[in-house]
């Protein structure tokens, strides 16, 4: 359960579990905040909750998810050969999504919550759906490794989404399955891991829906979900929220994050834990 940390599992990588280094203790921390989240997540229900964190911990060994973390180095170990191949596949389906959707963990709000970036997927290349899910797992276990650090060893545990749906085709969404399989493994598997979703240049059709939607929506899912048109939308709600120097043109007109994200670049370059611009391309280009 304590694997769930990106700190924790470091320092079992790295053999650093004498009983006096701390590890112990942090393993103990980490686990006690799983089993916190799922249990605001199960409304405080003691029994759902076990079920819950067995779920999870049952999915995360069926996925062997902590290949996510080093599946991009092409120089990484692995005990067997059927770890080696997961974390290939996990490798062919990131760089094949990167190419139609691209998603970075870039900047952070004020209280230090990473900040996944989500721009308009394209037509092509074709991918399998497995791809699709693959990367939208992995950009949040990202996310919530990014925060970890970010706020000294998980003092934070949310984050926070900023979609660009402006140029948006919905004929280039991902399969409705694929979303539905995405959205379960969500809820049932990161429970408390989201602060906010802000979605920026909503579809018409998107905005009549949350339109529809608002007065049915309790206060804390307000809070969670907010859709911003207008510019001054956008200065009002993330102006408060995200400095100008974490945010890109698109979020706040004065945003000073201006290049442009090569998702490939953030993938194979930026160390997990890190976020997009902490490894600049140049620095790369140069070497």
């Amino acid at each position: 359960m304590a694997q769930t940390s990106y700190a924790y599992w470091v320092a079992t990588e790295r053999k650093l579990g004498d009983a006096d280094d701390g590890t112990s203790k942090y393993r103990t921390t980490a686990a006690l905040r799983e089993c916190r989240r799922h249990y605001i997540g199960e409304n405080r229900n003691v029994e759902k909750t076990r079920v819950s964190l067995q779920n999870m911990v049952e999915y995360r060994r069926e996925r062997r998810l902590d290949l996510f973390r080093t599946c991009m180095n092409p120089d990484a170990a692995y005990e067997t050969k059927e770890e080696e191949d997961m974390a290939k596949l996990y490798r062919l389906h990131l760089e094949l999504e990167a190419q139609r959707q691209v998603m970075v963990v870039r900047g952070r709000d004020n209280d230090s919550r990473a900040i996944v970036l989500k721009f308009p997927r394209q037509a092509e290349p074709a991918t399998p759906p497995e791809a699709y899910v693959t990367m939208q797992l992995y950009i949040l276990e990202r996310a919530i490794a990014a925060t970890e650090i970010l706020s000294d060893g998980g003092e934070q545990e949310k984050l926070v989404g900023v979609f660009d749906f402006a140029n948006y085709q919905s004929s280039n969404q991902p399969p409705l399955t694929s979303l539905k399989t995405i959205l379960t493994l969500l809820q049932r598997h990161y429970p408390e891991r989201l602060k906010n979703m802000f979605v920026l240049n909503p579809p018409f059709w998107m905005r009549m829906v949350y339109r529809v939607l608002l007065p049915f929506l309790d206060d804390d899912t307000k809070e969670k979900l907010q859709m911003l048109t207008e510019e001054s939308e956008r200065v009002a709600v993330l102006g408060g929220r995200i400095g100008k120097d974490q945010a890109m043109p698109f979020m706040l007109p004065d945003g000073q994050l201006t290049s442009e994200v090569d998702a490939t670049h953030f993938l194979s370059n930026v160390p997990f834990h890190q976020l997009y611009d902490d490894v600049p391309i140049t620095a790369q280009k140069e070497e």
